[in-house]
């Protein structure tokens, strides 16, 4: 991670942990900690079970009409592009966590 990186990613948990100005992170109780589990989420890949539970959770508006519930259902095609499309949303949400909301705002 390049210096920018670190210095967005302190930003976003200052503003998520609502710290006052000149507030260093650091000496916050368990700042250290939120910042690196904050970093590891964030840049993690999301797990099968993550994918799996929300698969399930959307399964009825992504399913055609003749479709069973997910634990019924047969429709292996649709339900790896219905995982595909999580994974992919869950890490666009991620990397976006790590940008800086200047460039979100652009979008």
């Amino acid at each position: 991670m390049n210096p920018l990186d670190n210095e967005i990613m302190d930003a976003a948990i200052e503003r998520f942990l609502d710290l006052s100005a000149g507030e260093d992170l650091e000496k916050v109780s368990k700042g250290g900690e939120y910042k690196a589990g904050y970093k590891a989420g964030a840049l993690r890949t999301p797990t099968g079970a993550e994918i799996e539970a929300m698969a399930r959770i959307l399964w009825p508006a992504f399913k055609p009409d003749y479709e069973p519930d997910w634990d019924d259902s047969q429709a292996c095609v649709i339900k790896d592009e219905l995982r595909d499309l999580i994974r992919d949303a869950i890490t666009a949400a991620r990397h976006a966590l790590t940008q800086p909301y200047e460039k979100q705002d652009e979008q």
